[in-house]
């Protein structure tokens, strides 16, 4: 790094913190309420964090980096809070595909011909890759949006592209969550 951009009495160094999922620009940080509620509760986990960190040794330069890493993804999950728009399954229409639906589909074509996969559309904070969740801003969650239970949508425009043949739409379970 840059000398002009470092302090030379800097003792911590520098404290990287890491960014939330990105949201496209100009686009609503929706979220289900399963999702306000679990950012609620990493929100209470990094206060609890940052709390505990409060006391002890004022020149423990491990515990000092670590509050201000803590306090860095706080600030950043209530920006990021602060922009939610939570939105109820319940009001959703039930037979088109939308923000907070859990979406049934059979894959045609490519290495998982055949197979079928359920997914749910949920905010960017909610999804993961080892989970069935896929962010709204994901290209298979806006291929399926707006469509309906029989309707057969490809990702790509590539004809060799695997198509996705919806069987059901549920919005019952997420309300549940």
């Amino acid at each position: 790094m840059n000398r002009a951009f470092r302090s030379e009495d800097n003792e911590l160094g520098d404290v990287y913190i890491a960014p939330r999922a990105p949201l496209p620009p100009g686009a609503t940080n929706y979220v289900t309420p399963r999702g306000m509620r679990l950012l609620e509760e990493e929100r209470a986990g990094l206060e609890a964090e940052r709390d505990a960190l409060q006391s002890g040794d004022p020149h423990d330069h491990d515990r000092i980096r670590q509050r201000t890493l803590v306090n860095g993804q706080l600030a950043a999950l209530r920006e990021r809070m602060a922009t939610a728009r939570v939105i109820d399954p319940a009001d959703q229409p039930a037979d088109v595909v939308r923000f907070g639906a859990r979406v049934r589909v059979r894959i045609s074509g490519g290495p998982m011909d055949g197979e079928e996969k359920e997914l749910r559309i949920v905010g960017v904070d909610e999804a993961g890759p080892r989970t069935e969740d896929v962010s709204f801003t994901s290209p298979i969650a806006r291929a399926l949006t707006g469509h309906a239970p029989g309707d057969t949508v490809r990702i790509s425009p590539d004809p060799r592209s695997p198509q996705f043949h919806i069987l059901s739409i549920d919005y019952e379970e997420a309300r549940r969550d």
